[in-house]
């Protein structure tokens, strides 16, 4: 699906983290919200979607007993969350939508197409020989990487690149 038909009518397609073990409510609600999407949704214990403000219309609310037999999966990130079921979503709303500077079309648009994104340089090979890291000046991991962070972390470091590697670690 779209992100323009997700932000308009239903759920996104899902999203998992990059090892498929890290998934709970606040990684979902965290990359749907750095999307503008209002809705988060997990289901099948790791599966992430977003959704507008129309994503749920379609869907029927459970009861709370009906909703313990069908949203029963533990999150594979954190099992003291639920996230969803076979057949079945557990649903957050962000009730202070992210301000993002650019839309979420042109943010995907410059995700798919990085060289229209003013700050990527490329992609560079690691070194071969061990602890001869790239970018030799501080590293930060983090669960929760985005771009933007690791370039203020580095900019306010007085480091002049900025660098991502294994999804969780920038320097």
């Amino acid at each position: 699906m779209a992100v323009q038909e997700a932000l308009e009518h239903g759920l996104s397609d899902p999203f998992k983290d990059r090892d498929g073990t890290l998934m709970d409510p606040g990684l979902c609600i965290y990359h749907c919200a750095n999307y503008g999407f209002i809705f988060s949704g997990l289901t099948k214990g790791g599966q992430c979607r977003c959704g507008g403000s129309t994503a749920l219309v379609t869907y029927t609310k459970l009861n709370d007993t009906s909703s313990k037999i069908v949203c029963n999966l533990p999150c594979v990130g954190n099992s003291s969350y639920t996230c969803g079921g076979d057949n079945g979503y557990t649903i957050y709303r962000e009730t202070i939508p992210m301000q993002l500077k650019i839309s979420a079309l042109q943010k995907v648009f410059i995700i798919q197409n990085l060289k229209y994104n003013k700050q990527y340089n490329g992609c560079f090979k690691e070194s071969p020989y061990c602890n001869q890291r790239m970018l030799k000046g501080s590293k930060k991991e983090v669960i929760s990487l985005s771009v933007g962070d690791c370039v203020n972390f580095c900019k306010n470091n007085n480091y002049s690149y900025a660098g991502l590697e294994i999804g969780t670690v920038y320097t």
